[in-house]
């Protein structure tokens, strides 16, 4: 016979909820882990707690809102890596609108995406310098 467990869940109503009750519960525990750059031999990994993971987005939710960006539309686009996920929370957790695109479009494409969404910036890789100065 099982034995159940029951955990009352605390109602969050956004991201910024849901960040403040990670860093206090769980502060000092690892919440990411990632190769620094994966092409070096030996690879050296990266480790985030909760708590710098929420130092992370709020510097950068911090500084989109000094820019006056609170209520704007953002986009992002880059590879599947831990500044995306930070960019994404940090735009979500600050009161603005984030229009994520897909890494692999084709530069007239994301150029065409960018203009239809009516973004007022874009969180980019430097691989995508030459579409935005455009």
């Amino acid at each position: 016979m099982s034995k159940e467990i029951l955990v009352e869940k605390p109602k969050m109503n956004n991201y910024r909820e849901l960040l403040e009750f990670a860093e206090k519960n769980y502060g000092e525990n690892i919440a990411y882990k990632y190769k620094e750059n994966p092409q070096e031999n030996p690879v050296k990994y990266v480790q985030k707690t909760y708590k710098q993971v929420v130092n992370d987005i709020k510097a950068i939710t911090s500084a989109l809102l000094n820019r006056g960006f609170e209520g704007k539309r953002i986009a992002l686009i880059g590879e599947n890596r831990y500044e995306w996920c930070i960019s994404y929370f940090a735009v979500t957790a600050g009161n603005m609108i984030i229009a994520p695109l897909d890494k692999a479009l084709p530069d007239n494409e994301i150029e065409s995406l960018i203009k239809r969404s009516e973004v007022d910036a874009v969180i980019f890789e430097k691989k995508h310098k030459e579409i935005f100065k455009k």
